[in-house]
């Protein structure tokens, strides 16, 4: 579980369009999944001491996001909060975050309804949620992710799709370079030149391994969760 340095583009973006706010939850005990010299390089470039020092995606957020409150939760005992996603989240919790950060926890809870409410309770009206979900990773957590489900939750419960893309471990097109890219497909409600591009790759027969799906949902109304259906009429 953890963030690299190709995944900060579209954390970036978010940032850029407002979705990443004070106070951030992490689920799970997220790393930076960078060599230790890569992590102190990319500090030095952009003089961000709190990363040098400490290499952790507190800092991170600190250095780049201005993030003054960054919290973690996880079940290990090293997270600021130890919660159960599989179950109801305390009262004094709801509405208290501005963003939630699912940095490849989510296919590692059984639960994913009850999760999927909890996250929406913690979350504050006009809060962020940003979710980094395996699309093709065989034998990793419990589950893989359709974007179907998202876009699911996003109409049954009103949320403003921000951001969303698509990250790979290494180039999924012919020519590209062999390392991890977030490919934007969608940005500020409107789809970008990759938008088609990954459609027809992700919808053809062999699809490629290693593939996340990312994406940024604003909470714009305060209301209990709703669980999406699908109906189909037999035809």
């Amino acid at each position: 579980m953890g963030i690299d340095f190709a995944q900060a583009e579209f954390l970036d973006l978010c940032a850029a369009l407002g979705g990443i706010q004070n106070p951030v939850l992490g689920l799970g005990s997220l790393t930076i999944r960078e060599p230790a010299e890569q992590i102190g390089q990319f500090a030095r470039l952009y003089g961000y001491d709190s990363l040098e020092k400490e290499g952790s995606v507190r800092a991170f957020f600190r250095d780049r996001y201005n993030i003054r409150d960054y919290r973690d939760c996880d079940l290990n005992g090293r997270a600021s909060l130890s919660l159960d996603l599989n179950r109801p989240v305390p009262a004094d919790l709801v509405g208290h975050f501005g963003t939630i950060l699912n940095g490849g926890t989510l296919e590692h809870v059984f639960d994913v309804r009850q999760a999927m409410e909890n996250l929406h309770r913690l979350t504050r009206t006009g809060g962020t949620l940003i979710h980094m979900a395996p699309l093709t990773w065989y034998e990793h957590g419990f589950f893989n992710f359709n974007p179907l489900l998202f876009h699911s939750m996003i109409e049954a419960n009103g949320y403003e799709l921000l951001a969303e893309g698509y990250y790979a471990l290494k180039d999924v097109f012919p020519d590209g370079p062999p390392r991890p890219q977030v490919f934007i497909t969608r940005r500020a409600g409107e789809p970008t030149s990759m938008a088609k591009p990954m459609h027809e790759l992700l919808a053809g027969s062999e699809l490629p391994a290693n593939m996340m799906y990312v994406v940024a949902l604003r909470k714009e109304k305060d209301a209990p969760f709703v669980s999406p259906y699908q109906v189909h009429d037999g035809d």
